[in-house]
């Protein structure tokens, strides 16, 4: 979850925000870093070349990668260590509306199925499937998420409660709502987040 949230989340886009003032303030301390990070990606140990096109291109792809990766440097991967901070026990987020009712729920499923059901061109598709073999997932995952999606229901969202009860006592706990709602339960929260 941590890196999750400093890669994607709330804390990358404050990430995003310290590193434009720090760019203003400090230009020659950002060059360093980023001249830094430029060293560490120039290294073919363990790198993977992903290739997707038609039968007529492999030869000139395989030449090409080869090219590329020989081109760059062999160095020993250490293991890296990430101090990222826990985040907060208790996070709400600020977002328009609050409450849901099935129409709500409704509009949540339908964006979430038209992005699982969007076409992809031949070349994407092919990214993808090597991706998640990559990552040792399912290649038919979006198509499980698909069918999820069309059984669900208010009632079968009140069948998470227990679930994410576990959750709370577990881990971390985010919620997302409209200010009104939120800030009527702040003291719940060890910070609010309102980004917009």
């Amino acid at each position: 979850m941590r890196y999750n949230a400093f890669a994607h989340g709330l804390e990358y886009y404050e990430f995003l925000g310290r590193t434009q003032k720090q760019l203003q303030d400090e230009p020659d301390t950002v060059t360093a870093k980023l001249e830094e990070i430029q060293s560490r990606l120039d290294n073919r140990t363990n790198a993977v070349a992903m290739f997707a096109g038609n039968e007529n291109s492999i030869a000139l792809n395989r030449q090409l990668a080869d090219g590329f990766l020989a081109s760059m440097d062999a160095q020993k991967i250490e293991r890296a260590e990430y101090d990222l901070p826990l985040p907060e026990k208790n996070e709400a987020l600020v977002i328009d509306g609050s409450g849901i009712d099935q129409e709500t729920l409704d509009g949540y499923i339908l964006e979430s199925y038209t992005y699982f059901a969007m076409p992809q061109g031949e070349l994407t598709g092919a990214v993808n499937a090597a991706e998640a073999v990559l990552k040792g997932r399912p290649q038919d995952e979006a198509v499980t998420c698909m069918r999820q999606l069309k059984q669900l229901d208010l009632e079968k969202l009140a069948d998470y409660k227990e679930l994410l009860e576990k959750f709370t006592e577990a881990g971390a706990v985010r919620t997302a709502g409209g200010a009104a709602a939120i800030n009527s339960e702040a003291d719940r929260y060890d910070k609010i987040l309102s980004p917009f």
